[in-house]
């Protein structure tokens, strides 16, 4: 649930961090971290308030999201391949190597640089997340059983489809390294404003912002499920709260707020750090999901042949790709919590609380208050998901939700 929660505070400020570009380059909006939280907690609100609507509306906008996101993705690599009047060349889009972290005095070679590539696989790794949505809203999919199996499956391969061919493309316009590597948390913008110019940078940030702003959308939804089916079977502090459904367009409205109002807290210290600090909420993400994926696989190795497949399995092969799988998530978790800056160091020379990682408190933290609540308290009562009744009981559910409600009386 934490890494839910986090990524899509990472989408959703990664989002502002685009609009923040788009509108500086249309009024002059002021760039500062400040101005972009601020963006980020309309983005939050707008997100929760779409996320009001009736399932079937959010699922159509889902379906155009999808669609949004390839045919945009296709229109900004065919405009990146055209517009420019220069491109560099396939020797440096594969082969250029560049160290801006302080670490090795900005070597390209040897064990320093090795870590500091290791380092840089988080926003790799947070790219490949947000797969697991389809899971979260099984129940409302139609042969779930396959359907959000599928979506699963499918959600990775065209991610590195898509996200591949885009990144390759906008490499290709790098105009000038120093300079990019200045821009910062603003380097899309510089390259696409200085290799073509202001107003194509603009139409290619406008397409970005709303697939990014469909992205916390639907962030929002998948994470608001996960709260909802956990607070239903009594695992979340406050479950009376969070289990409550809307009778009239059934949605868990208290689920969808709480994840707004957790998500736009969690970034929190880019207030005051910056890029840092959302680099950090963003290893919060990586690191919650993943330990979350991670559960299942160990639970599935320890059932062995008594566990009773489904409709979607790994067959005989589940076991060398289920510890390679465990494996990965391991060595990623240590990787992410360790220093991404040389002045995030604190012996070394210059050190800067502006750059350290703070990823290891919350993780920790989390740990700490979610494992001592389960050992003084959870574990006396919990005993798993529970069962929401008879078929019939199901059914007779369904039809309350779905009978009309009544007009209020007039006088």
């Amino acid at each position: 649930m934490v890494g839910q929660i986090a990524v899509t505070a990472s989408i959703g400020f990664g989002c502002a961090i685009f609009m923040t570009s788009l509108l500086n380059l249309l009024f002059d909006y002021p760039n500062t971290y400040h101005w972009i939280y601020l963006l980020y907690a309309l983005i939050m609100l707008g997100a929760g308030l779409i996320n009001m609507f009736k399932v079937p509306i959010t699922a159509t906008l889902n379906a155009f999201s999808a669609w949004w996101h390839m045919i945009g993705v296709l229109l900004i690599v065919g405009i990146l391949i055209v517009v420019p009047d220069h491109h560099r060349s396939v020797g440096y889009v594969f082969g250029k190597t560049i160290n801006n972290t302080g670490f090795g005095g900005g070597t390209t070679s040897g064990i320093v640089f090795f870590y500091v590539f290791l380092t840089g696989l988080l926003m790799a790794q947070y790219t490949i997340t947000g797969y697991d949505a389809s899971a979260h809203m099984s129940e409302e999919t139609h042969s779930a059983s396959i359907g959000a199996a599928w979506g699963m499956v499918m959600s990775v391969v065209v991610s590195v489809i898509f996200g591949f061919i885009l990144l390759v493309a906008v490499t290709f316009t790098v105009p000038d390294d120093t300079k990019a590597a200045a821009a910062g948390t603003f380097v899309v913008t510089y390259i696409w404003q200085t290799s073509m110019s202001t107003h194509w940078a603009e139409l290619l940030l406008f397409i970005a912002v709303i697939a990014q702003c469909f992205c916390t959308i639907a962030s929002t939804t998948s994470a608001s499920r996960m709260m909802f089916a956990f607070s239903r079977d009594r695992a979340v502090p406050g479950h009376q709260l969070w289990h409550r459904v809307s009778k009239v367009d059934r949605i868990p409205v208290y689920t969808v707020w709480g994840v707004v109002v957790l998500a736009f807290l969690t970034p929190l210290p880019a207030w005051w750090f910056g890029y840092v600090g959302y680099a950090a909420s963003t290893a919060i993400a990586v690191i919650g999901l993943y330990i979350a994926f991670m559960l299942p696989i160990i639970l599935r190795l320890r059932a062995g042949d008594k566990f009773e497949r489904g409709a979607w399995h790994l067959g005989r092969h589940y076991k060398w790709i289920d510890w390679i799988a465990i494996l990965w998530i391991v060595f990623i978790c240590v990787v992410f919590m360790l220093p991404s800056y040389y002045l995030g160091v604190p012996w070394n020379t210059g050190f800067d609380w502006n750059y350290v990682n703070y990823t290891p408190l919350p993780v920790i933290g989390a740990f700490l208050l979610f494992g001592g609540w389960y050992v003084l308290s959870a574990r006396k009562w919990f005993k798993g998901p529970i069962r929401q009744g008879t078929e019939e009981e199901l059914a007779r559910i369904e039809a309350e939700y779905e009978a009309p409600v009544a007009a209020p009386e007039t006088a």
